[in-house]
């Protein structure tokens, strides 16, 4: 889902921010995300937030066999997706919803274990743009074809928004298209905008086709 632009994480919430490790997700700045809580470690995490701050998280995506060591901290990438918690509610049974809004990339430097859930000094990653001009031309085209993919399809595509920083309109295509969590990662790691672009193209275009196949395929069924 494509939000509304919010002020990055600032240095004092980056100093001790919550880490929330999931297997599959990864959280690109300016784009929300719904989450359902319901461990206890993790409604713990969010009653912390809530009651002593900051009111922020950081998604960061579990590394590959993490299943032996689920219950206690296994591996998780360094380069994750801080975000602002922007609505929330508790439910009767004591877990949790809430729509956390990406702000910014950040690498985790974790720190000392206190139980039960993980926190991270979080350093914030800034982005490499060469040409922002061209940059803004490039993504336009993209985000025009993405719109029309999605006009075309039953497959919901949120649009995403042409204004703000070309890195965030990068960020917003990379979400709707790329559905991978090991190739979304590789793009949340990609810091200079030509890279990122350059691997989103040669991601894209095979995910847009394959989205473009289950419109045409919806449509003739």
């Amino acid at each position: 889902m494509i939000a509304p632009e919010t002020p990055p994480l600032t240095e004092s919430e980056l100093a001790e921010l919550p880490v929330f490790p999931l297997p599959n997700a990864v959280l690109f700045p300016g784009v929300s995300i719904g989450l359902h809580l319901f461990e206890p470690r993790y409604r713990a995490m969010m009653r912390h937030c809530l009651e002593k701050g900051p009111r922020a998280i950081a998604i960061a995506q579990l590394k590959a066999g993490f299943e032996a060591a689920y219950e206690g901290q296994p591996a998780i990438h360094e380069v994750a997706g801080a975000g602002r918690i922007v609505s929330h509610r508790g439910n009767a049974d004591g877990t949790f919803d809430l729509i956390l809004e990406g702000t910014q990339r950040v690498r985790l430097h974790e720190l000392p274990f206190v139980p039960p859930f993980r926190r991270a000094r979080a350093e914030t990653l800034a982005e490499v743009v060469k040409d922002e001009r061209a940059w803004r031309t490039q993504t336009a085209e993209l985000a025009r074809q993405l719109q029309a993919v999605a006009r075309a399809s039953s497959v919901p595509i949120a649009p995403p928004r042409l204004d703000g920083p070309p890195g965030r309109v990068l960020d917003a295509l990379i979400d709707a298209a790329v559905r991978d969590p090991a190739k979304r990662q590789a793009l949340l790691e990609a810091l200079d905008l030509d890279s990122r672009w350059k691997l989103f193209s040669e991601i894209a275009g095979s995910d847009l086709e394959k989205v473009a196949d289950r419109a045409r395929w919806s449509k003739a069924n």
